[in-house]
């Protein structure tokens, strides 16, 4: 694993949760123990936009700008469409909520999360990674693409 990576997904999510923070009153969300446990699902949840970018990021080769490109053309897409879309479509129910709890406390958090999940996923930690993201943790001749089990476990595997 990679600890410099590790530390820049940990400050991008910080940066969310402190942006999501930010943004509740704006929302029209107090602060309670149902936002607080919602913000704090928020940090597992944004994890999951955001690794995806970080792994690729690691996994490919040449400069940090080159491998920040790879990473969001390797996984961007499914980022968007896989997690972003999906999330949304799934909360969107909530909008027409009769109970104001599930109105406010779900549907208005978990769209700014998604919001703000996707931005810092697919636009602010690709420039982070870009600027000050760790090394290759492959070396510059090898490529997850073209690995095979051989190369990877030492024995061909089915």
């Amino acid at each position: 694993g990679s600890a410099w990576g590790a530390a820049m997904l940990a400050v991008v999510i910080a940066a969310l949760l402190v942006q999501l923070a930010g943004l509740l009153p704006h929302l029209g969300v107090q602060l309670n123990a149902v936002s607080l446990v919602n913000l704090t699902m928020a940090a597992g949840i944004s994890v999951e936009f955001c690794a995806h970018i970080v792994y690729a990021f690691l996994g490919a080769s040449g400069s940090r700008a080159a491998r920040s490109s790879a990473a969001l053309r390797r996984v961007g897409a499914s980022v968007l469409s896989g997690i972003t879309l999906t999330k949304l479509v799934g909360v969107a129910v909530l909008a027409w909520a009769q109970t104001q709890i599930f109105e406010i406390y779900y549907f208005r958090m978990y769209c700014a999360l998604v919001g703000t999940a996707a931005a810092h996923s697919l636009v602010l930690l690709p420039v982070l990674l870009a600027l000050v993201g760790p090394p290759p943790l492959l070396p510059p001749r090898a490529s997850t693409d073209n690995l095979s089990l051989q190369d990877t476990f030492g024995t061909d595997r089915d």
